[in-house]
């Protein structure tokens, strides 16, 4: 019984440090910190910006031209006929409603640039990891 309990006990030891010799390091990279770190993050968001800020003046230009039409509005209200009103009132709301759906058609449009100009970053990013990958194992986020 006794050498019973000795087997067991040097196979649990063995197994222990079997496990223990052959672990393997692990590292957690989080790819968009890496990225953020790349020349080319760089030059992509300063493309994006632009394209966001051309995407913001046109919305400018817009509430602009929404805001001078409502002040007409306001101050030749009193002089003017029903019909006239009625009219002014949906030229008013169709120009604001083009001016929220442009608004958000431009958020999309600036989110989707914004993919196609860091896609490419990406994908050399996870190409370069792959290659450390055969020599390490590394968990991706």
């Amino acid at each position: 019984m006794k050498t019973t309990i000795k087997k067991a006990a040097l196979m649990i030891f063995a197994v222990g440090a079997l496990t223990t010799a052959s672990a393997q390091k692990v590292a957690h990279i989080h790819l968009d910190s890496l990225s953020n770190l790349m020349p080319e993050t760089k030059v992509a968001k300063g493309v994006a910006e632009v394209y966001f800020n051309d995407l913001k003046k046109t919305v400018s230009s817009m509430e602009e031209e929404f805001q001078k039409k409502y002040n007409d509005y306001l101050q030749s209200e009193a002089t003017m006929s029903d019909l006239v009103k009625k009219t002014k009132q949906e030229e008013l709301q169709s120009l604001q409603t083009r001016i929220q759906d442009f608004n958000q058609q431009a958020q999309m449009d600036y989110q989707k640039k914004s993919a196609e100009l860091t896609a490419p970053i990406m994908e050399k990013l996870k190409k370069q990891l792959k290659l450390l990958q055969k020599k390490t194992v590394i968990n991706m986020f």
